[in-house]
């Protein structure tokens, strides 16, 4: 009688596990759509500003990798020295680092990409985050471009430029 007991309990445990990681899934399917659609509108209705406090506008001439970080995430500081390492592979791209944080945490991460033309670092306004992008993990990547077969090309190029590897989380967007 006890061992049918703890056979019947161990199979519920079991299906109530399956159930939850089923659901788990699902639920984070759901946050992927979500960020994906309010991409597909981004960034144009975001308000942006370099440190110095002017307004930024996206350059026409090539695709953009949007880099939403914060410089408390060791997954984020993982990845900006990867891309620091790498940064002669991204001359084909405009990297532009997107941070809510204080101006001070902001200005400490651009230490590293002082010399390269290629990075902008700007701050954004938390409400804006959520707005136009959804719930997001830190670091996220988002590869815009104004031309579809550019945007396709971009996001060919970050894939074997190994964008898989270090920005786990990258989206595209137009």
């Amino acid at each position: 009688m006890v061992k049918k007991a703890l056979i019947t309990s161990a199979i519920t445990i079991v299906f109530a596990l399956a159930l939850f990681m089923v659901y788990s899934i699902i639920e984070k399917q759901a946050a992927k759509r979500e960020v994906q659609t309010k991409i597909q509108s981004t960034p144009v209705n975001v308000s942006l500003f370099t440190l110095d406090s002017t307004r930024f506008s996206f350059p026409v001439a090539k695709p953009v990798v949007l880099v939403l970080f914060n410089s408390t995430c060791e997954h984020c500081q993982y990845e900006l020295s990867q891309i620091n390492e790498r940064i002669q592979d991204f001359n084909e791209l405009e990297l532009v680092f997107l941070s809510s944080e204080p101006l001070a945490a902001i200005k400490q991460a651009t230490q590293p990409f002082k010399s390269v033309s290629n990075a902008s670092f700007l701050k954004i306004n938390p409400e804006n985050v959520y707005e136009n992008f959804g719930t997001i993990k830190f670091p996220t990547n988002i590869v815009l471009s104004e031309q579809q077969d550019e945007l396709e090309q971009a996001v060919r190029f970050c894939e074997q430029a190994g964008f898989g590897k270090f920005f786990p989380n990258y989206h595209k967007g137009i």
